[in-house]
């Protein structure tokens, strides 16, 4: 059982490379809403997969980004 609830805010990514992506918890003890704001649209993250779906190659969960500097 986890400590989540329906009204639980999540992180919800739509790309076109790994489909949808959700995240429940955002690291560094931020919240979710702020985390999410802080992605932009147009830059590329690498995306760590949380382990329930850690062999989804699309439609996964993810417990953190990281922008890739290019």
């Amino acid at each position: 059982m986890s400590n989540t609830t329906d009204v639980s805010p999540k992180g919800v990514f739509e790309t076109v490379e790994c489909g949808v992506v959700e995240m429940y918890v955002a690291p560094d003890g931020k919240n979710i809403p702020k985390y999410v704001s802080e992605i932009q649209v147009g830059k590329k993250y690498k995306m760590y997969k949380a382990w329930s779906t850690r062999n989804d190659d699309r439609n996964f969960d993810t417990l953190r980004l990281e922008e890739i500097k290019e």
